[in-house]
């Protein structure tokens, strides 16, 4: 078994029974706010569940922007500094490239490093169940440096990025682009399991030597196109950006390390982090009251008085 593939098995190991405990907590609270109310539920039941939903998925961006600003500000460094193996640095400066850049395969943007997904509508289980799953995934690298003007770093990581360098499908054309896509990749393509993609997806993130170019066929869709989701990540070329990664000694380069993955940011430092403090902080004022109001709501049957 591949190192990825654990680390993405041992994910779903620890999430799952998060996810169970959620809905059945869920499912009790509707129950007995039905056994109370009677049809009146619904008025209390649909707007609780819509506002917890909407405060956890705030919370979750929250939680991300703050540490994500945290580790920018604690691992600022100068690239002219001597840096140590396993050493997390956070870097600015502009992505070059050698050779040809990589295609990104939806936005058609040359880029220096690039991640995608296509989800689709498929039936799982002994009840024959629909839900979305993971149809193809690709990523690549090409030979490409942070230059930081004084230093340059080979990146060796096919990295994460931030909200602003990703793209969510949300027009017709992609999502024709995905159908014509998922039917080539089912005659050509590399085929393998989804926890062996994911996998393979998670390794490069750790480490990968250009020019990567990895196109995986995991499953067709039994939906049409407005049943597909699509993302789609890029690190632009001769572009300002901030890179957050482990050093690498043997190298002198940026890959990612055993806990965290490489990560990309567009503009300076300087800038993401105003950027990203402003957001957590409204994140925490906008998504904090509605878990809260939420919470009230779906809880109502237990407390109210009689």
């Amino acid at each position: 078994m591949n190192e990825g593939r654990e680390r993405f098995i041992l994910k779903i190991v620890l999430i799952l029974p998060l996810m169970i405990a959620a809905l059945s907590g869920i499912g009790v609270s509707v129950d007995a706010t039905l056994a109370r109310f009677g049809g009146l539920a619904w008025l209390i039941i649909a707007p609780g569940f819509l506002m917890l939903v909407a405060g956890a998925l705030g919370c979750w961006g929250t939680v991300i922007s703050g540490l994500d600003f945290r580790r920018l500000r604690r691992h600022r460094a100068d690239p002219s500094d001597p840096f140590k193996d396993e050493q997390t640095v956070a870097l600015s400066g502009v992505v070059r490239i050698s050779g040809e850049p990589l295609i990104t395969p939806f936005s058609e943007r040359p880029c220096a490093a690039l991640s995608y997904q296509v989800t689709g509508e498929g039936r799982r289980g002994s009840d024959n169940h629909s839900r979305q799953s993971l149809c193809l995934i690709g990523f690549g690298l090409a030979d490409s440096v942070l230059d930081c003007g004084s230093r340059s770093f080979p990146l060796r990581a096919v990295p994460d990025v931030g909200t602003d360098l990703r793209e969510i499908a949300t027009n017709r054309e992609w999502r024709e682009r995905g159908m014509k896509l998922i039917r080539q990749a089912g005659k050509e393509w590399e085929q393998a399991p989804e926890a062996d993609a994911r996998g393979k997806r998670i390794d490069a993130a750790r480490f990968a030597q250009p020019r990567l170019d990895a196109k995986l066929f995991v499953a067709p869709t039994r939906g049409t196109s407005n049943s597909l989701g699509i993302i789609e990540d890029r690190v632009p070329i001769d572009q300002p950006v901030t890179v957050l990664a482990t050093y690498d000694a043997q190298s002198g380069g940026l890959r990612g390390g055993r806990v965290r993955d490489m990560k990309v940011f567009a503009g300076h430092i300087d800038d993401k982090l105003a950027v990203l403090e402003d957001e957590w902080r409204k994140g925490l004022m906008f998504s904090i009251p509605l878990v809260l109001v939420g919470l009230v709501l779906m809880t109502l049957a237990f407390w109210w008085p009689t």
